[in-house]
């Protein structure tokens, strides 16, 4: 039972890493008026709704509540109050450097949750899933990074 618990909880956390990241992109893809920024907005936010799609349900089948709301003090939250201040400024480096920062964070989430010898505590199923999510993070956080290098 206690390691449904944690389970739940961990997934859990994922999933509102993934909500928060959503919620920053959203928000910086309706302040952006770059077209090539607002897709990759849009695509960053779609990846993160994907990933809830496929973890709620995890949450659900060990008995556990799905979270549904965003944090108001992690540090993804502030990453994102950072593309706020960026957005302000309307440079595109500093939305994209604070971008790349909220991503370092979900993959610091991740990370944390698949090194934690987890092939044995989650099923393989559901460990490969969590794997694949953070391979898929890693990849935006790559385009991301490249965009903000072809910054002036």
């Amino acid at each position: 039972m206690q390691h449904q618990t944690q389970l739940v909880a961990q997934v859990n956390k994922i999933i509102q890493t993934n909500l928060d990241r959503r919620a920053g992109y959203e928000k910086a893809r309706k302040e952006v008026r770059d077209p090539q920024l607002q897709n990759l907005f849009d695509e960053c936010a779609s990846q993160s709704n994907r990933y809830v799609s496929e973890l709620e349900p995890v949450v659900t089948q060990f008995g556990g509540t799905p979270v549904t709301d965003t944090s108001t003090t992690s540090d993804m939250y502030r990453a994102w109050m950072d593309v706020k201040s960026a957005l302000a400024s309307n440079n595109a480096k500093a939305v994209l450097q604070s971008c790349e920062k909220g991503e370092d964070i979900a993959l610091s989430a991740y990370r944390e949750i698949t090194n934690q010898q987890q092939e044995t505590a989650f099923d393989p199923g559901i460990h490969q899933m969590l794997r694949q999510q953070h391979a898929g993070i890693e990849s935006m956080h790559e385009k991301i990074k490249s965009l903000r290098d072809q910054q002036a």
